[in-house]
């Protein structure tokens, strides 16, 4: 628009008025207006400077000659010293006089005085990454703990957005603030210093416990993390923008209150928090909320209905099949726990069961969250040093009263009560059957040899075992096989052989070694499917500029993706597994957006598509791993 207005201004000057020189003041208006307004890092700022100056000093040379009527109006190259005076003046003034003028100073631009908005959704859920806790950090110390009150688990992140594919931390509920040593809280309970030290723990979402009231960060890069800290009171959630790594450490004081007893909670109805309430709720959870709560009145006797049935109907199971445990898929979208209510008996984990009660809670107009964190396993009462790991991690629920606020309950299975294999009804077990020769046919009265044979009763072996017959059949079979199944191969082949390369690219780009790789693998994989529905991104676009294209052409938040996949990848901190294995998680419900946007015939004849086989990877994807 700045550019628009004083290219106007500037044309309407150097046509109309008797001093063209003024139209000059335009673009160097426009330049600092610019200067003001874009980045803090200047893009050739010199040649800018120095085109600008020259080219307005060439053309206001012509312009002058113009008016005042000389023939063949042009520059005048009588005075070619004065033009080099003019070149050794500007260059005098770029280099010397402005350094001089700046001081030195670093650029300022006014969006440098303005900080964005934290978005905790450009960060991975926590909870997308449990099965890495319980499978490959189990024996992996993840914090040393001082302090902390028997029976008040840590926090790590307050999950209160469900896009039916991960629960994430709400961008609404709250601004991510920075703060100081103390935070504000209504909370009057006495308070508790607790002292934090991270060992194998890496990731952005700080641990927390109770309800937070001050906290003062330690060891060497206490003003790194002092700087990139923010908080939401309002889902007691910290996030520290640069990561945790071992070394860490921080002291919070906390206010941890008396849980309430079922006899208050029975009294109060649900709150009127705006929080925890999905839009995208299966309609398994939603009848098997209103069968098990069918005769219940109160707010607090529907909570724990759900709760009771989940532990009940429940068979706590990370999927480790090495260590003797049931098949359970990791995840929580909708089809992985339509299929955990439609088991019996339901065999998950935390991952599946806390988000299984806050669906069913919300189905019934009880507001409820997700909320991820460690409770240690072992005894504790409060005294010296807790060392919490992998093993610890757990994830509950939160329901909102009017008066008590948030409440916890856990509705995951006793790990020591998984119910047995139902043994089958004997009175259906199905018996060994006896095969009775079957009677032999009966002969008619004045029955002649033809009938007797055609019946079957006395056939001669040499008519049974013909290998003349056995040969034509045979051949018979072959011919047939031959003329349907080589078509059906012609055909289906190519379409095999598509799928099959497109699921083996898939699989290396999933494991590869490194877990950068694993992010860029699956951008990459955004970008093949948009290129199999016919929407290829322009060689040269990067993330981003792909991203803006994919949201809107299929109506998705690819934007979030790219950015965070150019976090990881090009960020201080490099990717690790847990980070790697979110981001596919979220890029897959991603793909799955895309397909929706489409046609079911359409979806087919994208997936059958060698599009995505025939492009180039390194001119199609800038920005990977290895700097292309």
């Amino acid at each position: 628009l700045t550019a628009l207005t004083l290219a106007g201004i500037a044309t309407w000057v150097a046509i109309r008025a008797s001093q063209p020189l003024w139209a000059l003041l335009a673009p160097a208006t426009n330049l600092a207006i610019c200067a003001l307004l874009g980045s803090g890092i200047g893009r050739w700022s010199l040649i800018s400077g120095l085109g600008i100056g020259a080219g307005g000093l060439i053309w206001a040379s012509w312009r002058t000659r113009s008016l005042a009527g000389f023939n063949g109006a042009g520059l005048d190259l009588r005075r070619p010293i004065s033009a080099i005076l003019v070149v050794v003046a500007a260059l005098a003034a770029a280099f010397w006089v402005g350094p001089l003028v700046s001081g030195g100073a670093p650029r300022q631009a006014l969006r440098d005085n303005f900080a964005a908005q934290l978005d905790p959704q450009s960060y991975p859920s926590p909870l997308a990454g449990f099965r890495s806790y319980v499978r490959d950090l189990t024996q992996m110390p993840m914090l040393t703990v001082t302090g902390l009150p028997a029976g008040t688990p840590i926090r790590l992140a307050t999950l209160d957005d469900y896009d039916g594919v991960v629960f994430r931390v709400s961008a609404g509920t709250g601004p991510f603030d920075r703060v100081g040593d103390e935070i504000g809280t209504a909370d009057e309970t006495p308070g508790v210093d607790v002292h934090f030290s991270i060992d194998g723990y890496s990731d952005v979402w700080l641990p927390t416990a109770g309800r937070i009231s001050g906290i003062t960060f330690s060891g060497s890069n206490a003003s790194l993390l002092t700087e990139n800290f923010r908080y939401a009171p309002v889902n007691t959630t910290g996030i520290v923008t640069s990561g945790l790594i071992a070394g860490d450490g921080y002291t919070l004081s906390i206010r941890v209150r008396t849980p309430p007893s079922p006899d208050e909670l029975s009294t109060q109805g649900p709150g009127l928090s705006t929080a925890g309430m999905a839009s995208r709720i299966p309609d398994a959870v939603k009848a098997a909320a209103q069968e098990i709560t069918a005769g219940e009145t109160t707010a607090y006797g529907k909570i724990e209905a759900i709760r009771s049935a989940l532990v009940a109907a429940g068979a706590l199971s990370h999927g480790d099949t090495g260590a003797g445990e049931q098949i359970s898929p990791s995840g929580h979208g909708l089809d992985r726990l339509t299929r955990l209510l439609a088991q019996l008996p339901m065999v998950g984990d935390q991952e599946q069961f806390a988000p299984t009660m806050a669906l069913m809670a919300q189905a019934i107009g009880l507001p409820a969250r997700v909320v991820m964190g460690f409770e240690p396993a072992h005894i504790y009462d409060g005294t010296g040093t807790l060392v919490v790991s992998g093993a610890d991690v757990t994830a509950w629920v939160e329901v909102n009263f009017t008066e008590s606020g948030w409440v916890a309950f856990d509705p995951s299975p006793d790990s020591a009560e998984v119910p047995p294999e139902p043994e089958p009804d004997p009175a259906l077990t199905p018996r060994k059957q006896i095969l009775q020769p079957p009677p032999p046919p009966e002969v008619p009265e004045q029955a002649n040899a033809s009938d007797i044979k055609d019946s079957g009763a006395d056939t001669d072996p040499e008519d049974e075992e013909n290998p003349a017959t056995d040969k034509a059949a045979a051949t018979n079979l072959w011919f047939l096989a031959w003329g349907v199944g080589a078509p059906l191969l012609l055909i289906a082949g190519p379409l095999l052989l598509i799928l099959g390369l497109k699921a083996r690219r898939r699989t290396a780009r999933r494991t590869a070694a490194d877990p950068a790789d694993r992010v860029t693998g699956a951008w990459r994989e955004i970008l093949d499917t948009a290129t199999d529905f016919g929407c290829p991104s322009p060689a040269e676009a990067t993330r981003s500029e792909a991203a803006v294209l994919l949201d809107a052409e299929f109506g998705t938040s690819a934007l979030a993706l790219a950015k965070r996949a150019d976090a990881h990848v090009f960020g201080p901190t490099p990717a690790d597994t847990v980070t790697a294995t979110a981001f596919w998680v979220d890029v897959n419900g991603l793909m799955v957006r895309m397909r929706s946007s489409r046609t079911p015939g359409r979806r087919w004849q994208a997936k059958l598509s060698p599009a995505s086989l025939r492009a180039k990877d390194d001119s199609r994807y800038l920005g990977d791993s290895d700097g292309r």
